[in-house]
């Protein structure tokens, strides 16, 4: 029988720091969970999400987090699969906050941080229930040319994607540290993403050895703008 207080400090650990027939035995309950609903996905892997619709292209189905089990008993990956136009979107607003932050002081980066609660909730005695986290006005600032933090973030993303388009590969990322399974990242240069694309990706990261992989070549950057640019 499991002592309940070992099951629940293993359960805070990271998984990779799991006991071995720990990590077996989610695997083996992930591999249950994957027959069980395989009319769902197809029996190769489970997921937290649905994937089911017809026409994925026109639901624009562009990210997905799923599980499936490695070559070995005792590994079990939490993957979440992003095509390379949101890798593109998503690196682009992560240079554009780098830079918009960069140009404020300590004091205003702190001040950007700030929220405040107000009460939101009373009893009928006027006794305060609960409280609602309200961000206060944003400051425009002279530098960005009156405008906001958010507003010049929005512009730096777009002169980004215009004029310093990041440079985007097809990858797998392994992210240690997860409480269920290890964390990868899966950034591939597909439209959509569906059953197939997803049976695709588990198929290539094994077929890589279940490491750290990059292609050498960047995905071209016409597949990397919005449908409606390429037009």
């Amino acid at each position: 029988m499991l002592n309940p207080m070992r099951s629940r400090h293993t359960r805070l650990l990271p998984f990779e720091h799991w006991p071995r027939h720990r990590r077996s035995e989610a695997v083996i309950q992930l591999k249950n969970r994957m027959r069980r609903y395989a009319a769902d996905y197809g029996g190769r892997f489970d997921s937290l999400f649905a994937l089911d619709d017809p026409e994925p292209a026109a639901a624009g189905c562009n990210w997905f987090d799923f599980y499936f089990p490695g070559s070995n008993r005792f590994t079990l990956w939490n993957a979440s699969l992003v095509t390379a136009r949101v890798a593109f979107q998503d690196e682009a607003g992560r240079l554009a906050r780098e830079q918009a932050h960069a140009a404020l002081t300590a004091v205003e980066r702190e001040a950007e941080r700030q929220i405040e609660f107000i009460p939101a909730l009373f009893s009928d005695t006027g006794k305060v229930w609960a409280y609602e986290a309200v961000s206060p006005p944003e400051p425009h600032y002279a530098r960005f040319e009156g405008r906001t933090l958010h507003q010049q973030i929005t512009k730096l993303k777009v002169d980004i994607l215009h004029h310093t388009p990041p440079v985007i590969h097809e990858r797998f990322q392994i992210l240690p540290g997860y409480r269920y399974g290890v964390g990868l990242n899966m950034v591939l240069d597909v439209e959509v993403i569906d059953r197939t694309v997803v049976e695709y990706a588990i198929d290539r990261f094994l077929a890589v050895g279940e490491c750290n992989w990059q292609s050498a070549q960047p995905v071209p950057l016409d597949r990397l703008r919005p449908l409606h640019e390429q037009a």
